[in-house]
């Protein structure tokens, strides 16, 4: 499928998924107690959204009660600074910079391919369940900020490539999902350990 169309009870994954992204098991030992607060993001302010362009959907029995299901598309992630402070890479390593009273919105973006893998349980015609792994390929990042509207690429030193695990229950033509990483947001003695976790829902138009 093409833009995640397709019957719902076939076809698991939509066009749009939205919801909220946040760090689990972080570890901010390598930074001052002043840094570590500087570094923390507002988990009221953390965007997650998936775009499925291209959906495939094959059945692994005759009634199609399970199923494999796999997506194509990017991920993009916003993470916003919880204090007036964005980054910048020194000494190996990305550290706080205080800006001004006046900046609004300092933020963290990052990109990716973005390819979920699942097993789905096909309980009923309407009702699912289904779990698998996500394969994200880092596209960008940036650290954006105003006033004046700056961007800055490539300085939070994230980790390329990302593998994690990814779950969803969905009714009909909508459905939760939560995906969590295995591997640290930030590369190994840059920056600090935590696991990229979002939630949200995705529903066809």
């Amino acid at each position: 499928g093409f833009g995640g169309v397709g019957s719902p009870n076939i076809n698991h994954f939509a066009l749009l998924e939205m919801g909220i992204s946040t760090l689990a098991n972080t570890d901010y030992s390598m930074y001052s107690p002043e840094e570590t607060n500087a570094l923390m993001f507002s988990n009221f302010k953390a965007i997650n959204f998936n775009i499925n362009l291209m959906t495939m959907n094959i059945p692994l029995n005759p009634r199609r009660t399970l199923a494999f299901s796999m997506a194509f598309g990017f991920g993009m992630e916003n993470y916003t600074f919880a204090g007036n402070y964005t980054m910048e890479f020194r000494d190996g390593m990305v550290h706080a910079v205080a800006l001004d009273d006046n900046t609004k919105k300092s933020k963290l973006l990052a990109t990716y391919l973005h390819m979920p893998m699942t097993i789905d349980w096909n309980i009923d015609r309407n009702f699912f369940i289904s779990a698998g792994v996500n394969f994200d390929i880092l596209v960008n990042s940036q650290l954006k900020y105003k006033f004046p509207k700056t961007t800055i690429d490539g300085v939070a030193r994230l980790t390329p490539i990302q593998l994690g695990a990814t779950a969803r229950i969905g009714w009909k033509r909508l459905y939760g999902y939560v995906n969590y990483s295995f591997i640290d947001m930030f590369r190994a003695g840059t920056g600090p350990k935590a696991k990229r976790l979002s939630a949200g829902v995705g529903f066809w138009f």
